[in-house]
């Protein structure tokens, strides 16, 4: 099972490298059709946060996670807003999980794309991604050195309810969406110790480093728990600075 589906990636990874050689301007004149992949389809209803004024994807309005590689960030908030519908091409997750790894993302009103290059499939293959650096014609930058200063941090202690818990390419549990808007961020290697304060529906208490950017509140935590006298400390926030 594990070499034919292998086998697929690689069927999969050719056709969307075919496609990404072409110039976006020019992905309607492409002999390759991009909806033989899996599709999505949504409004986009929050920007999934991380440092610097950042995103690694977003929300839909049926509750679906889009997974977006961090080093195209400012290629989707520039092309992409909160309220806009979106159609997707990527890969579905296995299992129970509303998640999508994005390949391609297409604003339906403008039509404007972001290929997000072929690192969404090693990291679905359990690859290690070997770009440094987006292909030509991306902006590299992120938000936060093109148009905005970089947010200030400062410590904070907060506690909300969990609207969705928000998971990493590896399917673990990332952080959280809180039902007044706030991210929550946690490291990677502590996903499944804190997946327990962060179902759906929790009230959560967590102690963090804050920082607000145009695309909402983002809260990088450090303690967590079900409640204020029991924050847990948790190791700090390891994905992208």
């Amino acid at each position: 099972m594990a070499d034919r589906t292998r086998w697929r990636m690689a069927i999969v990874f050719s056709v969307f490298a075919a496609l990404a050689w072409a110039p976006l301007s020019h992905a309607a004149a492409s002999i390759f059709d991009p909806a033989q992949l899996p599709t999505v389809r949504g409004v986009i209803t929050q920007f999934t946060l991380i440092p610097r004024g950042s995103t690694d994807g977003f929300f839909l309005d049926n509750g679906t996670q889009v997974l977006a590689v961090p080093l195209f960030s400012a290629d989707l908030i520039k092309t992409l807003h909160s309220g806009d519908a979106v159609t997707i091409y990527g890969l579905k997750a296995t299992g129970d999980k509303a998640l999508v790894m994005a390949l391609i993302v297409i604003d339906d009103q403008s039509n404007q794309s972001v290929l997000l290059g072929d690192i969404p499939l090693q990291l679905a293959m359990g690859q290690v991604p070997h770009h440094e650096h987006p292909p030509a014609g991306h902006d590299s930058a992120t938000p936060s050195s093109t148009t905005a200063p970089t947010p200030a941090s400062a410590p904070r202690a907060m506690h909300g309810r969990v609207k969705l818990p928000i998971y990493g390419p590896r399917g673990d549990v990332s952080g959280a969406l809180l039902d007044d808007g706030t991210v929550l961020r946690v490291a990677s290697t502590e996903g499944a110790r804190v997946a327990p304060f962060l179902r759906a529906g929790s009230v959560v208490w967590a102690r963090g480093l804050a920082s607000e950017s145009p695309l909402g509140k983002l809260l990088l935590v450090e303690a967590i728990g079900p409640s204020e006298k029991e924050l847990q400390p948790i190791g700090p926030w390891d994905g992208p600075q």
